[in-house]
């Protein structure tokens, strides 16, 4: 359920009467910023990924979900509350000399396939990150950005390598997708 963050707050004068109004809103948008709308999904199981591929992860654990935006299993998370966001992707792979490693945030992804082997055909690329292969330790590619976001946008992690075979997930460095309200823009 989305978090509500009252941004219409009655200025107050010497002398003014609190009402039960004022201090309801006051008091949910204390409590929604205490515990601000945030979420870190992790992909925890094993997943190879093919090599020439833009693939959209597919997460299956979160760590902490506060305001209802990740499904398990699920390729994206949907924001619930609007505002501008943290958001960051990392992705981890196994130590291969061979070829780029690419991550980017995508807003809005548009999906062929579901699971493990969804690809993402459109979106807006949000941010990107890209490096060498390496062949003495495993490649981990991460990006972010702060975005203003509005409800039922949704955030999906590209992932796309080209070392000419299948690459697997590295388990010493977690695969996460997150997003973390900074505030409103007004």
């Amino acid at each position: 359920m989305p978090k509500t963050i009252n941004t219409n707050l009655p200025s107050v004068s010497t002398g003014d009467v609190l009402t039960a109004t004022a201090y309801n809103n006051a008091i949910t948008s204390l409590n929604s910023t205490t515990v601000p709308p945030m979420c870190r999904a992790r992909r925890s199981a094993a997943l190879s990924l093919a090599t020439g591929t833009i693939f959209a992860i597919n997460f299956d654990a979160e760590d902490f979900d506060t305001d209802g935006m990740f499904s398990p299993t699920a390729n994206f998370i949907t924001i619930q509350t609007a505002g501008v966001y943290d958001l960051s992707a990392t992705v981890s792979l196994n130590a291969n000399a061979t070829g780029q490693r690419y991550v980017a945030l995508v807003l809005n992804p548009t999906f062929s396939g579901s699971g493990d082997t969804a690809t993402i055909t459109a979106g807006t690329r949000l941010a990107a990150q890209a490096n060498s292969a390496s062949v003495d330790t495993e490649s981990v590619v991460s990006c972010s950005t702060l975005y203003n976001l509005a409800a039922n946008d949704k955030i999906a992690a590209l992932y796309y390598q080209s070392s000419t075979s299948t690459l697997s997930l590295n388990g010493t460095v977690q695969t996460t997708l997150s997003a973390t309200l900074v505030g409103k823009t007004a």
